[in-house]
């Protein structure tokens, strides 16, 4: 699990602004879901009841940089 803060999103038909220069810019599709309540010790039955969203065409970018100094 990982935090996206807000400033990290973009709407739908955005553009991203990719800084310059860069030797390679590294891309993954991930699924995001959305807590949308406090819980705690939920059964799995009930789980779906808890989940505010899902997306799945979470678009994440990095830059080979900044990934091999996270590694």
């Amino acid at each position: 699990m990982f935090l996206k803060p807000t400033s990290s999103y973009l709407e739908n038909g955005g553009t991203i602004e990719i800084p310059h220069p860069l030797d390679s810019l590294h891309h993954e599709v991930e699924l995001a879901v959305v807590i949308g309540q406090k819980a705690r010790d939920v059964p799995e039955r009930l789980a779906m009841n808890y989940i505010g969203g899902i997306f799945t065409s979470l678009l994440h970018l990095l830059t080979s940089n900044i990934k091999d100094m996270r590694s």
